[in-house]
């Protein structure tokens, strides 16, 4: 592993109601050109990556986990991704998003 990634998550909708799905979206690519990574992203909520929520593979230089909400109670939770790196990338985290549960 010798060249850096960079990981950009975002939260759709970043409001929701108990119970609806929210979608993770990371985008991963190379700080400086290269292949698109390949490999898994892991999805955490919480400030210290508390709850694992899944992991999902990229694909398109994009990975994307659907989260079911129900039972979670109202409140805003911090949501960040870890891409695991390959032997080409190293890992990279995602900057932190948060989500509301009304």
């Amino acid at each position: 592993c010798t060249t850096n990634s960079t990981s950009d998550m975002a939260a759709s909708p970043s409001s929701i109601k108990p119970g609806q799905i929210v979608t993770l979206a990371t985008d991963v690519s190379p700080n400086q050109g290269g292949p698109d990574p390949t490999g898994t992203v892991l999805f955490y909520a919480g400030p210290n990556h508390e709850f694992y929520l899944g992991s999902a593979p990229i694909k398109n230089g994009v990975a994307t986990l659907y989260v079911q909400t129900k039972g979670i109670p109202p409140g805003t939770y911090q949501v960040e991704s870890t891409y695991t790196g390959n032997s080409i990338y190293l890992p990279s985290n995602s900057e932190v998003d948060y989500i509301n549960v009304e």
